[in-house]
């Protein structure tokens, strides 16, 4: 483990771990929301499925111009400019109300999100050496699968409760 005078030294690490748990939990959270927005706001399930596909496509887009401008700018202040503007665009879905709007915030939050976890290893090839990088790297893919155990805990929690009071 990387010290400094003696002690662990984390760094970025943790907020990388965080980013990552909030990556999967954002893609998969509208899993979630498909009943919600096909009772609430009429949604059929093409319109649910385009809208939850929709995402990938400015994702997949703007992965690579994302991360031209992370090597110009820099990891720190890109990932900023990442994490901002997709915690607006994820905070624009609670104001869809038709399914243009859902289109609309779904295709923000994927050019929004888009470059995050690549940008996240190029920052750490730049932040840490080759000895500290594949222990780091690895503490931030723990974090996906964090995500998605904490999406699996409350659906296997209420069908568990479900079960019990049958």
């Amino acid at each position: 483990m990387p010290t400094r005078g003696g002690h662990y030294a984390p760094g970025p690490t943790p907020w990388l771990f965080l980013t990552s748990v909030c990556c999967y939990l954002d893609r998969g959270n509208i899993a979630y929301a498909a009943v919600q927005l096909q009772r609430d706001l009429g949604f059929s399930r093409q319109t649910y499925g385009i809208g939850s596909g929709i995402f990938f496509l400015s994702y997949i887009l703007l992965e690579v111009p994302s991360n031209i401008y992370l090597a110009r700018v820099g990891p720190a202040k890109w990932l900023a400019r990442i994490l901002i503007t997709w915690g607006l665009a994820a905070s624009a879905m609670a104001l869809t109300t038709n399914a243009a709007s859902f289109y609309a915030a779904r295709l923000l939050l994927g050019a929004a999100e888009a470059g995050a976890y690549p940008g996240m290893m190029v920052a750490l090839t730049r932040w840490f050496g080759s000895e500290e990088y594949p222990s780091r790297y690895a503490s931030i893919c723990q974090g996906s699968t964090v995500g998605v155990a904490w999406q699996i805990m409350p659906a296997t929690s209420s069908s568990t409760f479900q079960t019990l009071v049958s």
